[in-house]
Parts: C-alpha cells; sequence; structure tokens
C-alpha cells in the first residue's frame, strides 16, 4: 500500500499545535466524563437544575504534561517488553503507533495506559502478519493470547478484554507505515546515490546501518512519527547513522530534495489536469506529504534547506524525548498515584476501581517480563 494514498497520511499525521490540543481535549473530556457519572446533579421539572455543560469545567488530577510523562514511561516499556520476547522491529513499530494514536483520541484518566501497553503489541502483532508470503512466515509471526500473555505473567483476559477498546480509540484503522522499510531502501542505493558512500569501506556503510536503526528506535518513541512521515523519518535516521560513522550523506540529502520538488510539480500538474483540490492533512497546515514533496515548491537550495529543516525538526523531537527519561520513573509514578487518588476520591472512597484501578500489577508483570529475559532487576513500573 503506497503511503501518499494510506489512512496513515490521511488520518494521523498532524502539526504540533493541532497535536497538542487533540491531548488537552481528551484529557479535559476523560476529566468532565468522570465528573458527570460520578456527581449527577438533579434536575427541576422546567430543566433549571441542569448544568450548563459548557460552564461546567472537570478539574483534571493531573496537567497535560505529566500524562505525557505517563505515556512515555509506558512507551518505553513496549521497547522493553519486545526486545525481551522477543519480537521484530515492525512489530515494536506499529506497537508503538498505535498507542501513540489511542491516546490522541483518549486519555490515560480513563484508560490504563499499563493495559493499553501490552494490548497495543499483541495487537501489532497479529497485524503484522498481514502481507506475509509464505505460510511459514505466518506460523511464525503468530502469538495467541494465551501464549503472549504467559511470557508477560498476565491473564490472557487482560489482552483481550481491552483489545475492543483499543480498536475503537484507533477508529479500527490498523494502517501503519514504519520507517524502517524506507531506511532499508536509503541504506541499500544510498553508495549509487552518494558518490562519497561508494568509497566507504564496508565496515563502514555496517556501522552506518547499525547506527539509522538505532535512532529509528529512539525517533519511534517521540512524537515525530505523528509529525512527519515515514520518509522524513527514515533520512533523519540515516543522517544520524552517517554521522556516527563518520561518513557524508549530503549529496543523498540534495538527491532527495531534488526528486521531491519534481513530485510536487508532477503532483500539481496532474491535480491542475483533473481540477482535483489537494487533500489537506487533518490538522496540519504545515504537515509535510508522504513522498518528500517539499511544500511550496522548491528545487536546489530552497528544496535542500526545507528537507534538513524538518530533519533539524525530528532531532530536536529526539533529543526532547530522551531528556525525558532523566527521571522518568519517578515523575510517572507521581503522576500515576494522582490519578489514582483522584478516581477514588471520584468513587466516592471506594478504592481504585474501573481502567486505572490495576496498573501496577500489569505494568510490574511487563516490567519483569523484560527484566527476566535481559538477565537483570530492570526498572520498577509506577506504584
Amino acid at each position: 500500500m503506497d503511503f501518499d494514498t494510506s489512512t496513515h497520511k490521511a488520518r494521523w499525521i498532524f502539526d504540533q499545535d493541532a497535536l497538542a490540543a487533540k491531548r488537552e481535549d481528551a484529557q479535559q473530556k476523560a476529566a468532565e466524563s468522570l465528573k458527570r457519572s460520578r456527581e449527577p446533579t438533579p434536575a427541576t421539572e422546567d430543566g433549571a437544575g441542569l448544568p450548563d455543560a459548557k460552564k461546567q469545567r472537570a478539574e483534571a488530577p493531573v496537567s497535560a504534561a505529566e500524562e505525557a510523562l505517563l505515556r512515555r514511561y509506558f512507551e518505553l516499556k513496549i521497547r522493553q517488553v519486545c526486545e525481551a520476547i522477543p519480537l521484530a522491529p515492525k512489530v515494536q513499530a506499529t506497537a508503538a503507533a498505535y498507542f501513540k494514536r489511542f491516546y490522541i483520541q483518549r486519555s490515560c484518566l480513563e484508560h490504563d495506559p499499563s493495559r493499553i501497553m501490552p494490548t497495543c503489541i499483541y495487537l501489532a502483532a497479529k497485524a503484522s502478519r498481514r502481507g506475509l508470503a509464505r505460510r511459514a512466515e505466518v506460523e511464525e509471526a503468530y502469538i495467541g493470547a494465551e501464549d503472549f500473555c504467559k511470557k508477560l505473567g498476565l491473564d490472557a483476559q487482560t489482552v483481550l478484554r481491552t483489545e475492543v477498546p483499543l480498536l475503537q480509540g484507533l477508529g479500527f484503522d490498523l494502517v501503519v507505515h514504519s520507517p524502517y522499510r524506507a531506511l532499508n531502501g536509503l541504506v541499500q542505493r544510498s553508495p549509487a546515490l552518494d558518490p562519497p558512500l561508494a568509497d566507504a569501506p564496508p565496515e563502514s556503510m555496517q556501522r552506518l546501518a547499525r547506527s539509522a536503526h538505532k535512532a529509528v528506535a529512539a525517533i519511534l518513541h517521540s512524537d515525530a512519527p505523528l509529525l512527519f512521515p515515514p520518509g522524513v523519518l527514515a533520512l533523519a535516521a540515516l543522517r544520524s547513522g552517517a554521522r556516527s560513522a563518520g561518513l557524508p550523506c549530503a549529496q543523498l540529502l540534495e538527491h532527495v530534495a531534488r526528486r521531491a520538488a519534481a513530485a510536487r510539480a508532477d503532483d500539481l500538474e496532474r491535480e491542475r489536469r483533473q481540477g482535483e483540490d489537494r487533500e489537506t492533512i487533518p490538522g496540519g497546515a504545515r504537515a509535510p506529504p508522504g513522498r518528500l514533496v517539499v511544500p511550496g515548491g522548491g528545487e536546489g537550495a530552497e528544496g535542500l534547506q526545507r528537507l534538513l529543516g524538518w530533519i533539524g525538526e525530528v532531532d530536536a523531537l529526539v533529543v526532547a524525548a530522551m531528556k525525558e527519561e532523566e527521571g522518568l520513573e519517578a515523575r510517572a509514578t507521581e503522576a500515576d498515584r494522582k490519578i489514582k487518588l483522584w478516581r477514588k476520591a471520584a468513587a466516592g472512597g471506594g478504592g481504585g476501581g474501573g481502567p486505572a484501578g490495576g496498573a501496577t500489577a500489569t505494568a510490574a508483570a511487563a516490567a519483569a517480563a523484560a527484566a527476566a529475559a535481559s538477565g537483570d532487576g530492570g526498572e520498577q513500573p509506577p506504584r
């Protein structure tokens, strides 16, 4: 399936302002929903006692930034669990995408991320079986709910009961284009597109490829996949890998920029002939298109600078995400505690029931699975 015509591009690429607004809106709706369910207001016969929904703004127990830290904690758990089982990088990339997408539409206040996290991995493993050519590949990729949950020390019902709410939050849209395929193509073709790379020693190119794949893993756990198409992410990873290997890739980037400008011109000409308006990406006044098309045209140096600007934004997002990992456990623990206390109070002191009630046990099991496979004590989950 072509990314340019996919639901991934049409529904799941945003600009930063739109993305932040959607997440804040999801949190507010969750807070107001729980408030209405716990504190019904008696209505008079003429309806005068009914609250004005526009005036009733529930206060969330955590800020948008604190909830982001909790999401970040469990995004890292996805990587740890996938590496511990182990599962293919494609599954990890798909699971991370599902988790991010779900929490654009939903909030941790209502939906416990420790249950959504393993369910995203399970669903990604099932979805990744599609498109495999050989039956042996399908059988190798398949992992049943019982076997999967056994590896994590979970009851299978934890995942099976969460699967439908997860699918609903995703709008039943499971299409994910990861940057790994684009990166592999770039690595294979880079010597032909950039002569200095053709002269590089084989071991240097191998180091470039390894470093670039590590860069993709870091990119997937930032907000970059919700802001840029996989081709841009792959180029950012390739440049990062080239720098780590001490290799140039300027000519490769220039080549991509020229092709981007040509693709933009072809698209505009085709649309002019067909009389169709160019599709607007939701929330994206600045959102880059799928084929690395340079917005507003741009050839030569101008097109290259636009492309480098996007790559620079990806790099900045990765750096910001890595900085969040400093002291993440303690901050995520505090956010988790606030949510549980808030839910307990909203339930009238009746315990931490509901979606957020069992977060510690599920996250602890996932952390234990990762630790067991890696042979160390592992990081403890929010309590």
